[in-house]
């Protein structure tokens, strides 16, 4: 059975799309599904409580019951954004190289932006070498989950030492 429900944070819309009881999506900034039954209280609470411990700075990411698909590298390539720290970035080349394909930058961004579960697998942790990178939900959200989890002005590996120029003011990674 699918269900789906809205969560709000710091005035921000998520929506999270479950399946037999398995989260299945994260819609960051929401999104409406005509025909799909909202999910029960019970089955929320134990995701509302997890989504708030992370916007509260208690957990890295959401940790939850999740039913994730697709190719080895696809899920090798997710699985490796839970190791990057709150408040850390890596780039593109650095999670091509973790997954054992050094080089394949732009496929790990396509799989980035196919990512179904945001937050749970924290893809915005990840940036170019020369500029913020793209993320599915937009800049504006990325921008969003970097500073509210510190990481800006941006800290990480060595592989992000770059300067990074917003409208504000130009930002130096170490």
């Amino acid at each position: 059975m699918r269900c789906c429900a809205d969560l709000e944070f710091r005035g921000r819309r998520i929506t999270l799309l479950f399946e037999n009881g398995v989260l299945r999506r994260v819609i960051l900034g929401g999104a409406d599904f005509e025909g799909i039954p909202r999910a029960p209280g019970g089955l929320l609470t134990p995701f509302r409580r997890e989504f708030e411990a992370y916007f509260e700075g208690h957990r890295d990411y959401p940790d939850c019951p999740y039913l994730l698909e697709g190719s080895p590298f696809f899920r090798r390539c997710l699985e490796i954004l839970r190791k990057i720290p709150r408040g850390e970035v890596r780039t593109y080349g650095w999670l091509a190289a973790e997954a054992g394909r050094p080089g394949a930058a732009r496929a790990v961004g396509r799989i980035l932006a196919a990512n179904p579960l945001p937050l749970l697998f924290p893809c915005h942790r990840i940036v170019g070498k020369k500029n913020l990178g793209g993320f599915s939900a937009g800049r504006d959200w990325k921008e969003f989950l970097l500073d509210h989890e510190k990481a800006l002005p941006f800290r990480g590996s060595s592989d992000t030492s770059v300067v990074f120029l917003t409208q504000k003011r130009e930002r130096r990674a170490p």
